[in-house]
């Protein structure tokens, strides 16, 4: 890579400089999603050319951003790779029907003055034994909500 010589040339962004790509990243939001109904990654795209607009205008060639794209993804790697897994492992749960059980059951068993507890509990037992709090978050919540929003008869007698 000719990330010396790229590195040389490119000089420290103004405060303007800065602030563009954030502003281009809220216009292309919440003008692209919001207003025209665009998917988020066409806007997340949209966002991104802007800010290697401004980076060309600073200095950056293709190269040196590259490599900090390819830097900024390796490092993160792992973190995607745990979330992917996460995400493999609730929808399995979902689709093996684990989670309609635990809906199913919390309605029968949970009494409501206890939810917020037992709610607490059973994150605590399943991201001990998954090894993941976001996979406890993603399940537990979906058993834990549902018997509280009305839909048991005994729910009723605390609203």
């Amino acid at each position: 890579m000719t990330t010396g010589s790229a590195n040389n040339s490119a000089k420290q962004p103004t405060l303007l400089q800065a602030v563009i790509p954030l502003l281009g990243l809220l216009v292309c939001l919440g003008g692209g999603y919001a207003v025209l109904k665009l998917p988020t990654q066409i806007c997340l795209l949209g966002a991104a050319l802007i800010a290697a607009v401004v980076a060309k205008w600073i200095g950056l060639d293709w190269e040196t951003m590259l490599a900090g794209i390819r830097e900024k993804i390796s490092s993160s790697f792992g973190s995607m790779l745990v979330m992917i897994c996460v995400g493999g492992m609730i929808s399995s749960w979902i689709y093996s029907g684990t989670i309609p059980m635990l809906i199913y059951y919390g309605i029968k068993l949970i009494d409501p003055r206890f939810l917020f507890v037992t709610g607490f509990l059973v994150c605590a037992v399943i991201s001990t034994f998954t090894g993941t709090s976001f996979g406890s978050a993603g399940t537990a919540t979906e058993s834990t909500v549902p018997p509280n929003n009305g839909s048991s008869e005994r729910s009723e007698r605390i609203m």
